[in-house]
């Protein structure tokens, strides 16, 4: 009791009170007390603030100084590279990257400080077995594309209309329905056929001879008498089988020695071609040779395989067939010419009975 006493007169001495009653001085103290504590929320939400400020300034030093220093302390890139390609912490890719660049740029440099003509590098790489196979293919064809412009040229020039081939008359109707076919096809077909050579002096079996623009006449001619009786035919064909099939240029005999001691690749050669229509011991304007002739009578194309009868220009024949030529003739997908032209020598056939 003397405690609550005490307490009241504490009160009344603070907020003024005199002679109050107990009730009044505690609700007057509460009441008065309320201001207080306000001011005692507000400071303390102060002093939290200015600690939450006092941080985030704080912060906010540390990050400028950080910053700063990041800025003051920057370099170019070039010299960032140097500075930590010889530390553990420089980036892999960036170094592979960087490898990558300096190869290139050495590969390219030596590119262009060694840059050879084209004929040049195909001779050095042909030997390698790095040369890359899709251009050995390309150059391949370019020659064969090159060699078919300057056929193309050849007969272009020279006027050459046809190549013609002799052969019986009874061979004629496999021929229209097959083409042209050597010995070995002809036996593989089990076809009926009447060979001109038994055993062939060129040692090629399975070979067609043609020639260019006028028969092999000594050959014809020889034929013809040892094979009486018999019916021949002389076949025009298509001057495109020069460079659309596989055959040799011969500017002599194909059995002759002057022609099996050459390399096959040379008589497929352009110079071959061209060697037939040239001769250094006879002079074509003399003896009055047409520019579609070869200067030899007796030079040939060999054909290897087959000639398809889509070649077949023209089917010449003379008075001496027998009626088996005008049975063929129903056949309206050929032409057949009434002429002995390609059956005779040739004008200038005295020089070459001199000459052999």
């Amino acid at each position: 009791m003397k405690l609550i006493e005490n307490i009241l007169y504490f009160l009344k001495k603070i907020f003024g009170l005199k002679n109050n009653r107990a009730e009044d001085v505690w609700e007057t103290s509460t009441r008065n007390l309320d201001p207080i504590q306000e001011t005692i929320k507000k400071y303390q939400a102060t002093n939290n603030l200015n600690k939450i400020e006092q941080i985030s300034i704080s912060t906010d030093l540390v990050d400028r100084k950080a910053k700063e220093e990041i800025a003051i302390n920057s370099d170019p890139v070039h010299e960032k590279i140097e500075k930590y390609q010889s530390t553990d912490n420089f980036n892999k890719i960036e170094q592979i990257s960087i490898s990558t660049d300096l190869v290139d740029r050495k590969a390219k440099e030596e590119i262009a400080i060694n840059s050879d003509p084209v004929h040049e590098k195909i001779e050095k790489y042909q030997s390698t077995d790095n040369f890359n196979k899709i251009e050995q293919i390309s150059i391949s064809t370019d020659l064969v594309d090159r060699k078919i412009i300057e056929i193309k040229k050849i007969i272009r020039e020279r006027d050459i209309k046809y190549l013609t081939h002799f052969t019986r008359l009874e061979n004629l109707s496999n021929i229209m329905s097959h083409g042209i076919l050597g010995k070995e096809h002809l036996d593989e077909y089990n076809l009926n056929y009447i060979t001109n050579d038994e055993i062939r002096l060129d040692n090629i079996s399975n070979s067609i001879c043609t020639s260019i623009s006028h028969p092999n006449y000594k050959m014809f001619y020889k034929y013809r008498k040892l094979i009486k009786k018999s019916s021949w035919v002389v076949i025009k064909l298509d001057p495109k089988i020069l460079y659309e099939l596989d055959c040799i240029f011969c500017f002599s005999n194909a059995a002759s020695k002057k022609i099996t001691n050459l390399d096959l690749n040379y008589l497929k050669s352009i110079e071959a071609l061209e060697k037939m229509f040239n001769s250094d011991n006879v002079n074509r304007e003399h003896l009055n040779i047409p520019l579609n002739y070869t200067t030899d009578p007796q030079a040939e194309v060999i054909f290897f395989n087959i000639i398809p009868s889509k070649y077949i220009l023209e089917i010449n024949f003379t008075e001496e067939c027998n009626e088996l030529i005008y049975e063929l003739m129903s056949n309206r997908e050929y032409t057949f010419k009434l002429s002995d032209e390609l059956f005779k020598p040739r004008k200038d056939y005295k020089f070459w009975m001199k000459s052999n």
